[in-house]
């Protein structure tokens, strides 16, 4: 059995792309997994996701073991936002599968990009509540630091101000469905 360290379901709340250079995408694009020590053989790996936006197909660039049975996954672009990514294990002849999404203004992890995330955000800012993904949930703008310029970009996510689309009332996919993915075998 492995788990990720990175919650399940993990949101990133920031830009998905970078309007300076449309064509590349922002994101997560590195996971932190925990298994059998000795399994980061790429043979034992498996990435699948749902729509793709058009982008080019997602793949596992390398997977670094540091301490015994922790991983390091790197893939070849940061997940697609608003689909469902599946990792996938079965160095052991069982296939286990871990699910992540990465929903641009969804600064609660709800799973859902709505106005009031933008609450959440300026409650966050004042210290009201703690982030629930930490810079995927603040650094909105991605530019390292969080504060009042993350207000107004959190309100350009959703609206589609700029070059983005909207997000608002956008759902992350979930459940059975998340990434239509077949269970991969090595």
């Amino acid at each position: 059995m492995y788990h990720v360290r990175q919650l399940p379901g993990t949101v990133d709340a920031r830009y998905p792309k970078d309007c300076a250079n449309g064509a590349a995408p922002l994101g997560i694009d590195t996971l932190t997994v925990t298994g059998p020590a000795g399994s980061g053989s790429a043979a034992c790996w498996s990435i699948c996701e749902g729509s793709d936006g058009g982008l080019l197909p997602n793949s596992i660039t390398s997977i670094s073991e540091g301490a015994p049975g922790d991983y390091t996954i790197m893939l070849a672009r940061p997940i697609t936002p608003g689909s469902c990514t599946t990792i996938t294990y079965d160095g052991a002849g069982t296939a286990q599968t871990t699910k992540f999404s990465f929903l641009p203004g969804d600064v609660s992890g709800n799973g859902t990009a709505s106005p009031g995330d933008i609450m959440e955000l300026i409650d966050i800012l004042n210290g009201m509540s703690m982030p629930v993904w930490d810079v995927y949930s603040t650094d909105v703008d991605a530019s390292g630091v969080t504060g009042a310029p993350d207000i107004l970009a959190i309100i350009d996510v959703l609206n589609g101000a700029d070059c983005f689309a909207p997000w608002n009332a956008i759902t992350v996919e979930t459940g059975d469905t998340c990434g239509n993915c077949p269970i991969a075998t090595p």
